[in-house]
């Protein structure tokens, strides 16, 4: 163990009461610097919620870190957000104690790996910077140079949208920037049935996800002929659309307007024009709708759902994200979120939050690992996926650091591998002073 009044205590207290007695300690110098009451404060009551605020955040981990003979991070509570939490860090750190958050449970169907592999195949995108197809990603870091720019007048002119006099300096500057794919308002209608009318009330982001669906499908070797009657299923990415927001009201009452940005009938739009009868969902979750969308497009093919061999036996995950209005980006930057600059300075000191981008993906999910059986335009193999919540932590919209970790345990866990087989990992990169020491 390290040196500190902590260790010589732990030492005399057998491992069982160990955590009790830490939290104990971590409880007595919270209400020492916020002046809670001990029947208000409990083990699992947000800190933050309990009045620590960042000056009590730095001061507590300070304590604690000469309590225990060790330097914790001053963002500690943001990581750990209850006084449980940072008990169990702390114990960590001071006793060598077992990581509370690697307890997964070792049977049942939550940590069982997932078996075979499943395939990803015909995958496709489009990203800012006019980077498409399948390496859009990797053109976009390598070759198409900075994907930030200004908003163009097929997205919004802040002056005709909102009341610029009423914003701060912060918000204006960040609602005319962003990354934006090009030929977002282009749409084949008659290639899927669309009439005219119907195609001016729909929202772009159904346009695109139309498009790109049957796009994977179709580079997967998939053709309409065989989908049609078969069990594929859909299961898309999307967040709140803005396109009600966009409109004027007179076409609000348009009798396409009900459909026209409905998140359940982006997924269902797909599955009318091909005639897929499998399972078939709208997923919002926020910033993660991309992998929590693929995550359950995986689980239902490798759960049968999509299984059959009519219709491909494969779902095909889908997500979007258009900027079709300033007003999210204003709340955003209230909030203190965005940079102003538009650069997102990821895991930086000079960080000052992220830009607001766009993109539209989709990849077809079958079963058998890395392309085996013949699967056409296969581009990895998925051995394992996990979905948790954050929980009680710090804020309603701040990370769980212990939460993350048994995530990404659980992950591993379906994959059967330790955390010494991962090659590369990709940070969601909110170039926040709250996400990203949490993430790290």
């Amino acid at each position: 163990g390290v040196g500190g009044a902590l260790s010589e205590a732990l030492a005399a207290r057998a491992p069982a009461q160990r955590l009790a007695y830490v939290e104990s300690e971590v409880l007595r110098v919270v209400r020492e610097l916020t002046g809670a009451a001990a029947a208000a404060l409990t083990a699992e009551t947000p800190l933050m919620e309990a009045g620590v605020d960042s000056l009590a955040a730095t001061e507590l981990s300070s304590r604690l870190g000469a309590l225990g003979g060790v330097v914790l991070s001053p963002t500690l509570v943001f990581a750990q957000p209850t006084a449980r939490a940072v008990a169990a860090q702390l114990l960590e750190r001071v006793a060598g104690a077992a990581p509370v958050a690697a307890a997964v449970p070792a049977g049942g169907e939550a940590a069982r790996a997932m078996g075979e592999p499943l395939t990803l195949a015909g995958a496709v995108g489009q990203w800012p910077g006019g980077c498409d197809g399948a390496a859009a990603r990797l053109q976009l870091r390598r070759a198409c140079g900075d994907a930030v720019g200004a908003v163009p007048a097929s997205r919004w002119t802040l002056e005709l949208a909102v009341d610029v006099a009423a914003l701060t300096s912060t918000q204006a500057s960040c609602a005319r920037h962003g990354g934006f794919v090009s030929g977002a308002q282009r749409f084949d209608a008659g290639a899927f049935g669309v009439s005219p009318a119907e195609a001016g009330a729909m929202d772009p982001q159904q346009r695109r996800l139309l498009e790109h669906g049957y796009a994977a499908l179709h580079a997967s070797s998939r053709r309409r002929s065989s989908l049609m009657g078969g069990d594929g299923g859909v299961f898309v990415g999307i967040e709140r659309p803005d396109w009600a927001v966009a409109q004027p009201p007179s076409a609000r009452g348009s009798v396409y307007a009900v459909t026209g940005d409905n998140v359940s009938v982006a997924a269902g739009r797909l599955c009318f024009v091909l005639g897929l009868q499998g399972a078939c969902a709208s997923v919002d979750a926020a910033c993660a709708s991309a992998v929590v969308a693929l995550n359950v497009a995986a689980r239902a093919v490798a759960g049968g759902e999509c299984g059959g061999e009519a219709g491909g036996g494969a779902a095909v995950s889908l997500a979007v994200s258009l900027k079709l209005a300033p007003h999210g980006t204003l709340g955003a930057a209230s909030a203190g979120m965005l940079s102003s600059d538009g650069r997102c300075k990821t895991l930086d000191a000079r960080a000052n939050g992220y830009a607001r981008s766009e993109g539209v993906g989709a990849v077809v999910v079958a079963r058998g690992g890395g392309g085996a059986g013949g699967e056409a335009g296969a581009a990895a193999a998925l051995g394992g996926s996990a979905v948790r919540q954050d929980g009680r932590s710090a804020s309603l919209t701040a990370p769980n650091g212990s939460a993350q970790r048994t995530l990404l345990l659980r992950a591993l866990g379906r994959a059967s591998a330790g955390a010494a087989d991962v090659s590369s990992t990709e940070a969601h990169g909110t170039g926040t002073a709250l996400g990203d020491p949490t993430e790290m």
